[in-house]
């Protein structure tokens, strides 16, 4: 009896030196994980890549580049160089993370960064880190450069380029984009911009040129000459995006493929136009080769220009709201414009081949062929009080005006037509099916509901319409 207690006593004794000798080995594993966060090895192609954290901070004039165990790597009155430098550490070692300390911070040459590289304020409030442009920038990159590099991210921080000097006191500034991406030999991408502010950049705010996988979200640009972005990549996702007083273009999706704008506000362009020589405009698809752009839940307000699909296929613009603009425009082959509102938006502007206008309301503003489109479709639209609810600026041919609620509720009416077929113009295949173009059961209009008398229109079909004849 005695031999079963000593042994199940030592039993006991091992068992509970098991647990302690386990529990101790947990905490040092914690221990170890809490401090060597930054430095993880990651196997990647056959290479060990460590994820290194480094810090920019400023110290009295001077500023200070740390490791993450506050050791002081190098020191130096230049922001930008030891920016720089700690790219490079982080570039060498594979990947990591440049956090810049809260403040504001003069860059006195563009801060480059690196592949595998994320350059982030430690706010992670982009107001509380301000990077501000300094007199000797060059014009390219501008503030934040991406050149031939991926797999980079760029957060929680402010470029200010408010203040710096133009070129020879002209009105084409020295200042360059807040944030560029370069890729010429097209085969570098994934880059991810969020939770940024750029203010007042000389040409663009956000810049990218070729390269793919792109997304750019939660950002707020003012006061860029040209236009807050220009966007000229594939794969490029872009969303919660605020522009004001911009130049040219609100966002510039030029030679895009594949791209998505949604939930964006685009308000207040610049007056008069900075950049833009043919005006301002809220957004754009142009460019040769732009294909399958998607533009979605966009408010553009108070632009010369709500909207300008220029060229390319298989752009949808839908959900968009447009206000207090002058016109638009939906040109192209094969581009939609669906469930969108305008209001005192002038005319939208139908071009080129195959595109269709479908399912959105018009106030104050009218739809207008130009540059002979073809192939087109006006359908299910409401059209209230605009000058010529439909107005043939041009000759056109093969269209469908179908379904559409066309109609004046002033007193005394302000539109002239419902449907104005053009001066001069010669139209072919014409039809225009089961519209309604009354208002309280009776038409009201101060020159009639067709005008037919100054066109030439052959196969012209006109059947099934409440109001007309």
């Amino acid at each position: 009896m005695s031999q079963y207690t000593i042994k199940g006593f030592l039993t006991l004794k091992v068992l509970m030196s098991i647990v302690i000798i386990s529990l101790l080995l947990a905490g040092m594993v914690v221990v170890a994980h809490n401090q060597l966060t930054y430095n993880v090895t990651i196997h990647s192609h056959g290479l060990i890549r460590r994820f290194l954290e480094y810090y920019v901070c400023k110290n009295e004039n001077t500023y200070q580049l740390l490791d993450s165990s506050n050791n002081v790597i190098e020191e130096g009155s230049d922001f930008s160089t030891l920016v720089n430098d700690a790219v490079s550490l982080v570039e060498n070692a594979g990947l990591g993370t440049v956090y810049i300390c809260e403040g504001v911070h003069i860059a006195s040459s563009p801060i480059m960064l690196a592949s595998n590289v994320a350059l982030k304020g430690m706010a992670e409030d982009p107001g509380k880190v301000v990077i501000k442009q300094g007199d000797n920038q060059l014009w390219y990159p501008g503030v934040i450069g991406i050149v031939e590099a991926s797999n980079v991210e760029i957060a929680y921080l402010t470029v200010d380029m408010t203040g710096t000097p133009l070129v020879n006191g002209s009105s084409w500034p020295l200042k360059g984009n807040g944030i560029s991406f370069r890729d010429d030999d097209n085969n570098n991408g994934n880059i991810h911009i969020h939770d940024v502010r750029v203010l007042n950049a000389g040409c663009y705010g956000i810049k990218t040129h070729f390269g793919s996988n792109i997304t750019i979200h939660d950002v707020y640009i003012e006061g860029a000459w040209w236009d807050c972005m220009n966007i000229a990549s594939t794969n490029v996702t872009i969303r919660n995006v605020e522009g004001t007083n911009w130049g040219d273009v609100g966002i510039a999706m030029f030679r895009s493929k594949y791209g998505t704008v949604e939930n964006c506000f685009l308000h207040d362009a610049m007056e008069p136009p900075g950049g833009g020589s043919s005006g301002v405009f809220g957004f754009t698809i142009e460019g040769l080769g732009a294909e399958q752009v998607v533009v979605t839940n966009v408010t553009v307000s108070n632009a010369q220009y709500g909207f300008a699909v220029y060229t390319g296929t298989k752009h949808l613009v839908a959900n968009c709201t447009v206000t207090d603009v002058s016109a638009n425009v939906l040109g192209g082959n094969g581009n939609n414009v669906t469930n969108c509102r305008i209001i005192n938006g002038g005319h939208l502007e139908i071009r080129g081949v195959g595109n269709k206008v479908l399912n959105c309301t018009f106030v104050n503003t009218e739809i207008a062929t130009q540059d002979n489109p073809s192939d087109f479709q006006i359908i299910g639209n409401e059209i209230v009080n605009a000058d010529n609810g439909i107005w043939f600026w041009s000759s056109s041919s093969n269209v469908l005006i179908q379904g559409n609620h066309i109609y004046c509720n002033t007193t005394p009416p302000i539109t002239e037509y419902a449907i104005d077929l053009g001066y001069h113009t010669y139209n072919v295949n014409i039809t225009i099916i089961y519209n309604d173009f009354t208002y309280n059961g009776i038409p009201n209009f101060k020159l009639g509901v067709l005008n037919l008398e100054e066109s030439t229109n052959i196969n012209l079909i006109i059947e099934n319409n409440i109001g007309y004849p």
